[in-house]
């Protein structure tokens, strides 16, 4: 079976997400030794990629970035094109923020799972929510971060379903209580998996373990290869006080841009 792993890439006037999928396939290289694929409208040349797929992202919403510190373009959308883009039979769907810092991942795709994702995520400073789940409902939360899914029928309704949410996404935030915009595709997948299960909670599609969630507003630097420093403000003991936590060979979710890009710049 032909495996491989898919980023997505839109840049904004903000920020170079071609760049972050640069940095992201050379550690999925590194760590998971599978080829790399990137859909984006980028029409820069790069050896990086096994493939650079051209696709035109013609839809963009607005999202306040803690670490930017103002609202800028974000081009979340079209991933339910994922299933129909791939040149694999079994892709590895991740964010560019996401950094492979382990083998960790080999455990999904080397297990018989048709399609899986995160349930669960871990807020690492303790000062946010984990969001496990979203809405008027508290619908249960999937991450759409990490995704592992193979071409089957089953994996192609759920694609099938976002795609249908992600058409009729105003439709859904009415349904089940969320902000209209902007779109996420978090709550898209979620609502999908939850239609394809039947409505029924199950743990058929979880990956079995916590996403590990950076949240923009706290610092992350490169201090070694594999090794990152988070530094964010708590209170503690009355006052509120500078924390650091050390993380190595451990994956990660830097939602902060502006962090991203200094440790692709200290690389």
């Amino acid at each position: 079976m032909k495996t491989g792993a898919l980023l997505f890439a839109f840049n904004t006037n903000e920020t170079d997400y071609f760049k972050m999928a640069e940095f992201s396939a050379k550690n999925i290289k590194r760590w998971l030794n599978i080829p790399t694929s990137v859909i984006t409208d980028d029409k820069r040349k790069s050896s990086v990629f096994d493939n650079i797929i051209i696709n035109q992202n013609t839809k963009s919403s607005k999202r306040y970035f803690d670490d930017r510190n103002s609202t800028v373009e974000w081009k979340n959308s079209g991933r339910s094109s994922a299933y129909n883009l791939t040149p694999y039979d079994q892709t590895l769907l991740l964010d560019v923020d996401y950094i492979v810092a382990s083998d960790q991942l080999r455990t999904i795709l080397d297990s018989s799972y048709e399609f899986l994702c995160p349930d669960c995520a871990f807020e690492l400073s303790g000062t946010k929510s984990n969001n496990s789940s979203f809405g008027k409902f508290q619908m249960k939360m999937f991450w759409a971060t990490v995704i592992m899914f193979r071409k089957t029928k089953h994996s192609q309704v759920i694609f099938e379903l976002i795609k249908m949410i992600e058409n009729n996404f105003e439709h859904y935030a009415n349904l089940y209580g969320f902000p209209k915009t902007p779109y996420r595709n978090d709550y898209a997948l979620s609502i999908a998996l939850s239609i394809a299960s039947g409505h029924l909670e199950t743990k058929t599609h979880s990956i079995p373990w916590p996403l590990i969630n950076i949240h923009p507003e706290h610092d992350v630097n490169l201090v070694d290869t594999d090794t990152f420093e988070i530094t964010y403000k708590k209170n503690s003991r009355s006052r509120e006080r500078m924390f650091r936590n050390k993380l190595v060979n451990q994956d990660i979710h830097v939602m902060s841009k502006t962090s991203m890009e200094k440790i692709i710049e200290s690389c």
